[in-house]
């Protein structure tokens, strides 16, 4: 219960344009027979104009990845790519005009894992990277956030 008033309270926040910070949600559905399906939500502050995700994938050499639906909403002005390269899924997400994200919830799509170390514990894939660029390359501080541990 406290986990889910706390994921809320963010996105309500978040959805407002009072974001503080520049961050990160992977939340993870395990109900699904066929694998584990994962979400990512980045609660944008508006001032970066790129951003790249690595998601480690235990077992992942094993592991079947389904990225049909990632990167599938970003705004207009930004162009995405998701990859798993055998060990992780990476993902980019930046605009040819050098356009900023806007300032609240961005959905960055999900994906599913089968096979592998798909389901549950030590098989539970976990963001290693994330970076969210500015406008002149530096890099902006940006955190990972996980309703799962609170």
């Amino acid at each position: 219960m406290k986990k889910s008033v706390l994921f809320f309270a963010l996105c309500a926040i978040s959805g407002s344009g009072l974001v503080a910070a520049n961050e990160l949600a992977l939340t993870s559905d395990n109900s699904k027979r066929s694998g584990t399906s994962h979400s990512l939500d980045f609660f944008s502050k508006g001032d970066g104009v790129a951003l790249e995700v690595r998601i480690d994938v235990p077992g992942g050499e094993m592991a079947r990845v389904d990225l049909s639906n990632c990167g599938k909403s970003l705004p207009k002005s930004h162009v995405g790519s998701c990859v798993f390269n055998g060990k992780e899924v990476v993902i980019l997400a930046y605009s040819m005009e050098n356009a900023r994200l806007p300032a609240g919830i961005i959905d960055l799509g999900s994906f599913s894992v089968s096979g592998g170390l798909a389901k549950g514990g030590a098989g539970s894939p976990v963001v290693s990277k994330f970076i969210v660029g500015s406008a002149d390359g530096a890099e902006i501080t940006a955190n990972v956030i996980s309703p799962e541990a609170n």
